[in-house]
């Protein structure tokens, strides 16, 4: 079973960006896969100030993130670092690019940062991004489902 966790908006997809948003939030959608978003924030990720007033209810709540990156095989093999994704930063980005920097680890530290990730899995703010998911991001997932791989 592969799993990930993740920071994000509250939807997976936005009228503008529905496309690439629903391809990532699709992979939930894939065998052997689960898919989380750690406390994910109300309101539209293409407005800061739209996710700010939504946000302003719950301050305390805001300051709860997950940035953390972690890639553990068997509990034997770690990786961490900086990666993101998204094209800017795999070096095909339209108007600029960014570099990230991951460490390989071995050994007993990766037990830790299993456990840090199961934290976080684990915790009631942890939400399967299929509930996160609008009727119209469903659909999508659903037809490519259908189609097969592109």
């Amino acid at each position: 079973m592969r799993r990930a966790a993740g920071c994000a908006s509250a939807s997976c997809s936005t009228t503008s960006t529905r496309s690439a948003k629903t391809r990532r939030c699709c992979a939930a959608f894939e065998p052997n896969v689960e898919l989380r978003l750690f406390n994910p924030i109300a309101g539209p990720r293409s407005s800061m100030l739209g996710r700010l007033v939504s946000s302003l209810s719950d301050i305390r709540g805001m300051q709860k993130r997950m940035h953390n990156k972690l890639f553990i095989a068997d509990n034997a093999w770690g990786i961490t670092g900086g990666r993101n994704l998204g094209d800017r930063y795999f070096g095909t980005g339209d108007t600029q690019n960014f570099v990230d920097l991951d460490v390989l680890a071995a050994g007993r530290i990766v037990r830790d940062m299993s456990a840090s990730f199961d934290r976080f899995w684990n915790d009631e703010l942890a939400y399967p991004v299929e509930r996160l998911m609008d009727k119209e991001d469903w659909t999508a997932c659903a037809s490519r489902r259908s189609r097969g791989p592109p």
